[in-house]
């Protein structure tokens, strides 16, 4: 006996061509819309190290102060952004939270962006320590502040990176919007001292691929799942009649 394909090999060209990649690209959908990120910036790719003042070409990396400026991005006392010989996760940049100063400093980022009361946003992002903490520990917290306060929030730690080999860890999690505007910060909470001198820091946790998307609504994948069968209904249609003969 023939199977069903077998049957309608020879008359399968005449399907309605139309209607075969209406479904195709119906069913692509669900995957190849690439997540918009509502960050600007959330890759560090956008200010270029070399062309700070503080730019050092034999560490490859730049320092940065108030009133400097990271695109997207506000900061505390100061931030680091290095370059390639330092392995970022993805680009040829990636932050540092602690940029140098005092112990006790504010050292953190934040930025602002617009989101939907009640919508579901996705939040991933990896994460590192300074080349100086790899055998320390560095640490931050992350959170999400919305209208009435703080929505999520998550202590981190990491260790074990050296100067040209990060141990990205990938981090992902999901929340809950309670306002036009929401703000995503990141505070390094390492206090780690540098050798040369106890009351002053050089290195923190160091940030890479900060991405916050919508999560489609289930509306909208029903709405491609209603497509793709209304496209496939006359190709199987067409299938079992020739199949008949």
């Amino acid at each position: 006996m023939k199977s069903f394909l077998e049957s309608g090999s020879k008359n399968w060209p005449q399907l309605p061509r139309a209607a075969l990649l209406g479904a195709i690209a119906a069913f692509a959908l669900l995957d190849s819309v690439p997540a918009q990120n509502l960050l600007v910036n959330g890759d560090f790719e956008q200010n270029d190290r070399r062309t700070y003042p503080n730019y050092y070409p034999a560490e490859d990396l730049a320092y940065i102060a108030q009133p400097e400026v990271v695109p997207g991005w506000s900061f505390g006392h100061s931030v680091d952004l290095y370059g390639a010989i330092h392995a970022p996760q993805n680009g040829t940049q990636y932050l540092d939270l602690v940029g140098g100063g005092p112990l006790g400093s504010e050292f953190s980022i934040q930025q602002t962006f617009a989101t939907t009361p009640g919508a579901i946003y996705d939040l991933r992002f990896y994460y590192g320590n300074n080349e100086n903490l790899a055998a320390a520990m560095a640490s931050f917290t992350a959170l999400i502040i919305g209208n009435s306060g703080p929505i999520w929030s998550q202590n981190f730690t990491h260790t074990g990176d050296t100067y040209n080999a990060h141990d990205w860890t990938f981090f992902s999690t999901t929340f809950t919007a309670d306002s036009a505007t929401t703000i995503l910060r990141f505070l390094d909470t390492s206090n780690f001292a540098t050798s040369y001198d106890p009351v002053y820091t050089v290195g923190g946790a160091t940030l890479d691929g900060v991405v916050v998307s919508a999560v489609p609504e289930p509306g909208g994948v029903a709405a491609v799942a209603v497509i793709f069968g209304v496209c496939l209904t006359p190709i199987l249609r067409r299938c079992f009649a020739t199949r008949r003969r």
